[in-house]
């Protein structure tokens, strides 16, 4: 995946962890646990909603686990399948992403900060940096792949946390 286009928003992830923060994340080697693992990860939920006052919490998880965004409008069909296949998906990936959904019409600020130029557009955030990933529809198939390969580069980045399930 190319970083081309790119926003900077390092401003909105915290400078250092915060203080409470030193069993969150689990070691590299829990990134590949098993399907329905719980009890370790993050303590936030596996899909939010985001708009202009949640943005930095989300870029703040995105320091642990890597963050989706799915820019949609309910007016559009397309946007709306696609942020419902990529629920599905957080869950089966069992916590090994967060799924932030943003509607571009009551958080026109979060799509112009996010650059997105039409919906569904679908944004990564890896240590508090956006990631292009696609626009328009993709097929499931392919989405899992786009995912997989998020995985990796969040993990060469130091990115592989897990969130709790049961949280």
């Amino acid at each position: 995946m190319s970083m081309f286009g790119a926003v900077d928003l390092s401003s909105l992830a915290p400078a250092t962890k915060p203080a409470g923060s030193s069993g969150a994340t689990p070691s590299p080697a829990t990134g590949d646990h098993p399907a329905g693992a719980t009890g370790s990860g993050l303590p936030v939920p596996l899909v939010v909603d985001v708009d202009a006052s949640t943005l930095r919490d989300v870029a703040e998880v995105s320091t642990q686990v890597p963050v989706i965004v799915v820019l949609h409008s309910p007016r559009s069909q397309a946007s709306a399948d696609l942020a419902t296949v990529l629920e599905q998906l957080a869950d089966q990936y069992s916590g090994r992403f967060q799924l932030a959904r943003v509607n571009v019409d009551t958080a026109p600020e979060v799509a112009q900060a996010l650059q997105a130029q039409a919906v569904p557009t679908v944004v990564a955030l890896i240590a508090g940096q956006p990631v292009p990933m696609f626009q328009g529809a993709v097929p499931q198939e392919q989405l899992r792949s786009v995912i997989d390969q998020l995985l990796e580069v969040a993990a060469a980045n130091g990115v592989n946390g897990t969130i709790a399930l049961d949280a």
